[in-house]
């Protein structure tokens, strides 16, 4: 699953941006605040303005600051997505909206104007269809926007609003103190106690309107319109008699449309199958960022005491191994397992430490952690950019010292061919996102990385030997598909030997995924060395694998064929083979090796691209390694 923040991903449409001189999308008043309020950027690499630095224009201005991204942006690189191995994306809020996170949605039945409106979303599911992309929205049904037509705090819908009198058909959905109208925003409950949000009441008219009324539902409309499912704000927020007969509607309007609820602790009342199907993992990423860290972190996300404790081997399985105990092997299977989100520090910043060498050893623990998100039971989701090396550290801390995430955290994806300083919160990193595909396209090759058992085989901390201290090693089985993982969290090289005789007998050879480097279990085990910070996936190197193709084309950035572009394949032994592409831009490479991992680039005197290189892990004939290029 790939997570897209849709204000800072990519701006595909500048006629539909907010407050920019010649759109068709005019420009919001926030909240009352005059449209003069907003901060636009007109420029797509340039720092975020932090609203908590008093002497620059946008202090205090934590809703209104637009970078312009949309669903075109989007669309324009489903390509990029679909390449890296992710078949799923979740999109933060896209309703229409006045904020640009969207999490004060103002009308749940159309998509936001500066986002494309609702053309632009239907674009965008029928090319995500196409390439077999599935799309699951952010359902905010706790709480809108105070300047919702239903609500109309600031008088501005023809509709007569909850706000405005006590007669109006809404005045029931929302909880009001008092008589008053009309209302000012201490006469409503509003969520943690802003007026600008005010809360649902679950009454009969609500759950109507969200989710019973035949057709016209908020649920049933968008599953109509092609969503594949749903992630819940705040769901634990709302009551479990909501959800219990949510998920009863909402089964039958899409059967396989996944319910995810935003749950921090543990979600074990959501989850035995009469609510929720999963939830964002939390619990998972505070338990593995404090294995790759291996130190403590703290800042002001909800960690239980704001505080991830480094973790040793013994102690991230025995943390694992808790939340297994707790959840049901379906609700496992569901689980969006992230290492960072919108509503935490970026991953990058929090996995850096005193005394790294710039990003080189934070980068390493980062590619430690995907390796245990991608083999690890749950649907591995990616934040947007994590997967480029975005590098983007708070700036500021709260009142207790610790670093604030919001909004450092939502920094625009650093594309090379957009205007400004890429450096900023990039470059890209080409070879990180390399190592994302090679995870997920490897993922995608073995089943039992999706459906299979999950068995502990080494704690190094607990071994008598004094060389395995920092490794943590398992094993994933679906039939004969037979993987082992093993972790080195430490500062310095492991050497290990892994119990493997429950899964292989000796003299089978075992490749890794990550190095193409192949051992031979001897005596029941499996020796090895794992680097700092490193890792290995291992699974048997099969002698009758055979052949296959990789094929693609090589188009220019209006998508016209570029020929004569040398596009070059690299198998793990580091030989090479090149080819240019015909008039068509196609090429096209035969008898390479099943079961084997091959690095393709693409270079043209004319053209620059990004990404110029593909990891591919080859099972059978490839018919879409194609490369655009941005300039």
């Amino acid at each position: 699953v790939y997570q897209i923040f849709p204000d800072r991903f990519r701006n595909g449409d500048i006629t539909n941006d907010w407050c920019r001189s010649g759109s068709t999308t005019g420009c919001p008043s926030l909240y009352g605040a005059p449209p003069s309020s907003n901060y636009i950027y007109t420029t797509w690499n340039t720092k975020i303005c932090d609203p908590r630095d008093s002497s620059l224009p946008c202090h205090n201005n934590y809703g209104s600051q637009f970078y312009g991204g949309d669903l075109k942006g989007i669309e324009d690189k489903l390509d990029y997505i679909k390449n890296m191995g992710f078949n799923t994306i979740y999109l933060n809020p896209i309703f229409k909206a006045r904020s640009y996170h969207r999490y004060d949605t103002d009308d749940y039945l159309n998509i936001a104007d500066e986002l494309g409106g609702n053309s632009a979303f239907q674009s965008l599911m029928t090319a995500a269809n196409v390439k077999g992309i599935r799309i699951i929205l952010d359902g905010v049904f706790n709480h809108m926007s105070q300047d919702s037509e239903y609500f109309d705090y600031f008088h501005r819908s023809p509709i007569v609003g909850a706000c405005e009198s006590l007669s109006s058909p809404y005045r029931s959905w929302f909880n009001f103190y008092n008589n008053n109208v009309p209302c000012n925003y201490t006469d409503y409950e509003g969520w943690f106690g802003f007026g600008g949000l005010p809360v649902f009441r679950e009454i009969d008219p609500v759950k109507d309107f969200f989710y019973r009324t035949p057709s016209t539902n908020v649920t049933q409309y968008w599953y109509n319109q092609g969503i594949s499912g749903w992630r819940f704000d705040v769901a634990t927020d709302i009551s479990h008699q909501w959800w219990k007969e949510y998920r009863t509607y909402a089964k039958t309007y899409k059967a396989d449309g996944v319910l995810i609820g935003e749950v921090f602790p543990d979600a074990s009342s959501y989850l035995a199958g009469d609510q929720l199907d999963g939830v964002m993992n939390y619990r998972f990423r505070k338990n593995l960022i404090g294995f790759a860290r291996g130190v403590d972190w703290e800042d002001n996300d909800n960690n239980g005491q704001n505080k991830i404790v480094g973790l040793t081997p013994s102690q991230f399985d025995r943390a694992m191994k808790a939340i297994r105990e707790d959840y049901p092997l379906p609700a496992q299977y569901a689980m969006l397992n992230l290492i960072d989100s919108h509503d935490t520090n970026r991953a990058l910043y929090v996995l850096t430490l005193l005394g790294d060498t710039g990003l080189t050893q934070a980068k390493e623990r980062l590619k430690l952690a995907a390796i245990f998100q991608f083999t690890y039971i749950g649907a591995p989701m990616v934040y947007y950019g994590d997967e480029a090396g975005i590098n983007a550290p708070s700036q500021a801390n709260n009142s207790n010292g610790l670093p604030e995430d919001d909004p450092y955290n939502r920094a625009p994806y650093p594309w090379p061919d957009e205007a400004g300083n890429q450096n900023i919160y990039g470059p890209v990193d080409s070879n990180l996102i390399n190592f994302y595909t090679l995870l997920a396209n490897f993922r995608k090759s073995h089943p039992a990385l999706r459906i299979g058992s999950f068995d502990t085989l080494l704690m190094g901390d607990l071994t008598p030997s004094n060389t395995d201290n920092n490794t943590y090693a398992f094993a994933r089985v679906a039939g004969a598909d037979k993987i082992i993982v093993a972790l080195n969290n430490g500062t310095s090289t492991n050497t290990v030997s892994i119990p493997v005789s429950a899964y292989f007998s000796d003299g089978t050879v075992l490749k890794d995924a990550i190095s193409g480097t192949t051992y031979t279990v001897t005596s029941g085990t499996v020796s090895l060395n794992i680097q700092a910070r490193g890792g290995v996936i291992l699974s048997q190197l099969s002698p009758t694998a055979g052949t296959a193709s990789i094929a693609g084309h090589v188009v220019n950035s209006y998508g016209r064929p570029v020929s004569k572009a040398l596009v070059v394949i690299t198998d793990e032994q580091g030989n090479q083979r090149s080819t240019l592409t015909n008039w068509r831009g196609a090429f096209i490479f035969e008898e390479v090796e099943v079961g084997k991992t091959y690095i393709v680039s693409v270079s043209h005197k004319r053209y620059e691209f990004s990404p110029s290189s593909r990891v591919l892990f080859v099972t059978e004939d490839i018919r879409d390694a194609d490369f655009q290029a941005i300039r």
